[in-house]
């Protein structure tokens, strides 16, 4: 069953969230509760839970507080508010939030925050668990079979090129050769697909832009071949485990 941690410094609140909730049907269950930032801290480092439903503003530390300074261990965060605000749910998103609820919490709200919580608590787990490092992305790029002079030709056309948008067609009519045997060629000598290659030398080049500072996410997903910022997000998850806010986050 997934592990949920309850966070909630009004009393009725936090009980109702606790014990009249049927978390069970769900899978999950309530392994502890607390009533502000600190106390919240100390118990997701000693109960290790899967999903952390808390309030925004709480007594001690506020949510935002409690996230940073457990930001090394995993688990899902929903977010419960006893107002509308939009900068406070932009701020919310920014830590991977999956949801925002306004109180008074409807229980139709709930069981689909919860759903959403189980869903991302799974995604983050398995990209913890199969992501590669940062060290390890290096070294999978540079680790290659350039003795083989077309390999070789195809890996400097791709570092000439990454930058925009272009299509394996392109690659082999600039070396004359067909699509299908290039293909063939460079997945039997490096073991991966061109396009994977391609992804991660990107993912690479936009980890060096993002340390050196000199950019904007948007524009380093730009420079780096990416038409959609979103599908830049994607690719960046899943080659090192996280979203480019939390690798920045990470990188302070």
């Amino acid at each position: 069953m997934y592990k949920v941690l309850i966070v909630e410094d009004e009393y009725p609140i936090r009980k109702w969230l606790t014990y009249c909730f049927d978390y069970e049907a769900l899978n999950c269950t309530v392994i502890g509760e607390a009533d502000d930032g600190q106390d919240a801290v100390e118990k997701i480092r000693q109960l290790r839970p899967d999903i952390l439903v808390t309030d925004i503003n709480l007594p001690i530390k506020n949510a935002f507080q409690v996230f940073e300074e457990t930001k090394d261990i995993l688990y899902a965060k929903l977010i419960i508010s006893g107002y509308d605000d939009f900068m406070n749910a932009k701020h919310a998103m920014a830590y991977d939030a999956v949801d925002f609820i306004v109180k008074p919490i409807e229980e139709e709200q709930l069981v689909k925050g919860i759903k959403k919580a189980i869903s991302a608590y799974e995604t983050q787990k398995f990209y913890r668990e199969h992501r590669l490092s940062e060290d390890e992305l290096l070294l999978d790029v540079d680790r290659i079979n350039l003795n083989d002079p077309l390999v070789k030709k195809m890996v400097n056309y791709l570092m000439e090129n990454y930058h925009r948008k272009f299509t394996f067609h392109e690659l082999a009519d600039e070396l004359g050769y067909s699509s299908a045997s290039l293909y063939k060629r460079f997945k039997d000598q490096t073991g991966q697909t061109f396009n994977d290659y391609l992804n991660k030398y990107r993912i690479r080049e936009a980890i060096r832009m993002m340390r050196e500072g000199q950019y904007k996410i948007y524009e380093i997903s730009e420079r780096t071949g990416f038409s959609e910022y979103r599908y830049f997000n994607k690719v960046f998850r899943k080659y090192t485990g996280y979203s480019t806010r939390a690798f920045l986050q990470r990188m302070e």
